[in-house]
């Protein structure tokens, strides 16, 4: 046994560090968590509550284990957390993109990607850009009045639901009253839930289910050039578990669409007010809209942490991992890895974007990724001019509980217009 092997099966204060991340009331400020972690014990091996497993906190590490194809995603924990398998949320969770690999991952990705490639969300660039001016707009009155508004439930939270909406192609006004149904359902992915989550995760799977179920067998063959009419024209459709995967997905891509940017604008936002030197740089236009949303993102990415399990045998962070073995990455603790970056704890929107871990990597590299930052190149920078004295009216509430997931839930702020 090495020494590093040693330290790391044997230093508490790192077991600690990850036990608390895993409390389930999620830490507001998790990142001193993390430098304990990459200090102490940056492939922890073996936890006493994770016999067999790994926890990676290194960039180099996890972005390996992401593209390890020996390690494989796994669902969101329904099943091994509740007693029904066959529950709403299990049925319609272990079919999602997100938990699939190989040939038939390969195959839902492909039905999936061509609706948010790069040149087509260039091509929504302009429907973007006037939702976003529109919804600014709204904020006027309240801007007047000096009056305290929650901005995820005005702005950060319906902007981007009217965009996954439309390229869904279902009404905004439905995609808006499924809003906490996506909310709920991406808590599947969090590894510990308690049974209240449990059964709100699975309340909302059997909306969405039925949601898109209904939405698919309306939709004519080949009436339109959006996600539905696409999955409505796979052969297949009308077969029930066929059509089970093809609801799964829809519903997959409707949470995933408007969750992640839902957390990535309320951080991002947050940061900024944080830093109001950066902000004015963002408003005035001496940086760049993707420089600084790249910034963002790696300073305090929507996904936390994710797992993956050993297929068979292999190695990571050089353990040796048995086939079953789990492998948790600390997606957040990458980012901020100092071997990555200088200053890593420290927000700088001029610094040259690294190839950070926000949004995945490997085969599993976010399908939205291009989507998600355009919505923020675009809004972040409006929001910045229209309200310059924009200003917190209270604290932040992050969404909670959860590990995995980060983002904020309300998040009060004074509106003060341009003079």
């Amino acid at each position: 046994m090495t020494a590093v092997t040693a330290a790391r099966s044997t230093c508490p204060d790192a077991i600690t560090a990850f036990r608390k991340l895993l409390s389930p009331r999620g830490d507001q400020d998790p990142f001193p968590l993390y430098t304990t972690l990459r200090e102490l014990a940056p492939v922890l091996a073996n936890p006493p509550f994770l016999p067999g497993g790994v926890v990676l906190s290194r960039h180099q590490d996890c972005s390996a284990a992401l593209r390890n194809r020996a390690l494989h995603p796994i669902s969101g924990g329904i099943s091994s957390c509740s007693s029904d398998e066959r529950s709403a949320a299990a049925e319609l969770t272990s079919q999602w993109l997100l938990t699939q690999h190989g040939p038939r991952h390969a195959y839902l990705r492909g039905l999936v990607a061509g609706h948010f490639g790069r040149d087509r969300c260039n091509g929504l660039r302009r429907f973007v850009e006037d939702l976003a001016d529109g919804y600014l707009e709204g904020l006027a009155e309240a801007a007047r009045a000096h009056r305290s508004v929650d901005l995820v439930e005005a702005l950060l939270l319906p902007f981007p639901l009217s965009i996954i909406g439309h390229i869904i192609g279902i009404p905004d006004a439905a995609a808006q009253s499924l809003a906490w149904a996506g909310r709920s359902a991406s808590e599947a992915v969090e590894q510990l839930k308690s049974p209240a989550q449990l059964r709100r995760i699975d309340g909302a799977a059997a909306d969405l289910g039925q949601f898109f179920t209904d939405a698919l067998r309306r939709r004519p063959v080949g009436s339109r050039n959006d996600l539905l009419s696409s999955f409505a024209r796979q052969p297949g459709s009308d077969n029930a578990a066929e059509e089970q995967e093809l609801v799964s997905n829809l519903s997959f891509v409707f949470t995933a669409g408007f969750d992640s940017s839902t957390s990535l604008l309320g951080t991002a936002v947050r940061a900024l007010l944080e830093h109001p030197r950066q902000a004015a740089m963002l408003r005035e236009g001496s940086v760049a809209p993707r420089i600084a949303v790249a910034e963002l993102l790696r300073y305090d990415p929507p996904v936390h942490m994710t797992m993956r399990a050993a297929h068979e045998p292999t190695c990571v962070g050089g353990e040796d991992v048995p086939a079953g073995g789990l492998v948790w990455l600390l997606l957040g603790s990458a980012n901020r890895d100092p071997e990555l970056v200088d200053r890593p704890d420290q927000l700088d929107i001029t610094r040259t974007p690294v190839p950070n871990l926000s949004f995945s990597a490997g085969p599993h590299f976010c399908v939205g990724a291009h989507l998600a930052m355009m919505e923020a190149e675009v809004l972040l920078p409006r929001l910045l001019r229209r309200f310059p004295e924009m200003a917190l009216a209270g604290r932040p509430r992050y969404r909670s509980p959860g590990t995995a997931l980060r983002g904020i839930d309300h998040l009060p702020v004074v509106l003060r217009p341009a003079t």
